[in-house]
């Protein structure tokens, strides 16, 4: 089945400070952070054991900074989950970065490095700050992230309200020098922002028509209108149902993953001795495995 259901208000894991949390395997757990519940599903093709989707989740010292990363790769195999850890071991490197325009770029270079075998990856990033309430996205030829606002018209599809000019937004591993641009929306109580893989707008039903974005907002808004509040964890799965129906078939035919995202009440971690110690551990191991210090804004 494409879908296997999330027990309603149920959290699966709760992040700890400087973690990083996903991969490249299956998945279907609620995730909480301080100020943002983060609602995930991942499915390989034809149920192998990993796939080309790559998801993974950080909390910084004190949990004003978490930062999400969905990524889609070229291919399958040993290949993607070697590239599943290297970019694990990058969020961990930038896991207290406040921005993450310089973490975007350091993965369009690791891509780069991979590009005699022919390996890119679409990606969308996103960076929420507790204390504003704000979230910062990143999108590197990636399907647009969706958001729906309590009480809104219905979904709405987000992007930057103007672009720079020459090469921008490139999928990661095309082009070594490429401007990422990054904007910013405020997360309100019941809004969600929903990022997904190309397979929710790519998918076709039996006459060979592609879904497309307009599609799949189509079925969200019939899924979720702006007037009605569902369980973040029955809208996924009505989703997928519908998606299922669309196309006819009851496996996709690529790999699929979805973040729904929805702010919640839980306040950061105060800044004590025992944080700023696991915070200096964290440097003198990036020192010792030879990594070079990123620049870190203040929590």
């Amino acid at each position: 089945m494409l879908s296997d259901p999330i027990q309603v208000d149920a959290f699966d894991h709760v992040m700890q400070c400087m973690e990083v949390w996903g991969g490249n395997k299956a998945a279907h757990s609620a995730v909480s952070t301080p100020g943002l519940d983060v609602w995930v599903y991942s499915r390989p093709l034809e149920g192998a054991r990993s796939g080309g989707d790559i998801h993974y989740l950080s909390s910084c010292a004190t949990g004003r900074v978490t930062r999400l990363l969905l990524a889609d790769v070229s291919g399958h195999g040993e290949t993607v989950s070697d590239i599943a850890l290297q970019l694990r071991a990058l969020a961990r490197r930038y896991v207290n970065v406040v921005r993450h325009s310089s973490f975007v770029k350091r993965l369009n270079r690791e891509f780069i490095k991979r590009s005699d075998v022919n390996v890119f990856a679409t990606a969308i990033v996103a960076t929420y700050w507790a204390p504003k309430r704000e979230i910062v996205i990143c999108n590197a030829g990636h399907p647009r992230a969706l958001r729906l606002r309590a009480g809104g018209a219905g979904w709405e599809a987000l992007s930057p309200a103007t672009g720079s000019e020459g090469l921008v937004d490139l999928p990661l591993g095309v082009v070594g020098s490429v401007d990422y641009d990054s904007f910013r929306l405020s997360i309100e109580d019941d809004d969600f922002v929903l990022l997904h893989t190309d397979f929710l707008t790519e998918v076709m039903d039996h006459r060979g028509r592609r879904l497309g974005e307009a599609g799949l907002i189509e079925i969200l808004d019939g899924v979720c209108p702006g007037s009605q509040r569902l369980e973040p964890s029955v809208l996924v799965e009505r989703v997928l149902d519908e998606i299922r129906a669309f196309s006819g078939r009851e496996e996709p035919d690529d790999d699929v993953t979805l973040l729904l995202l929805a702010r919640n009440d839980a306040a950061p971690r105060p800044i004590g001795p025992h944080l700023i110690g696991e915070w200096a551990g964290h440097w003198k191991r990036l020192v010792n495995e030879g990594a070079r210090e990123p620049r870190v804004s203040a929590l």
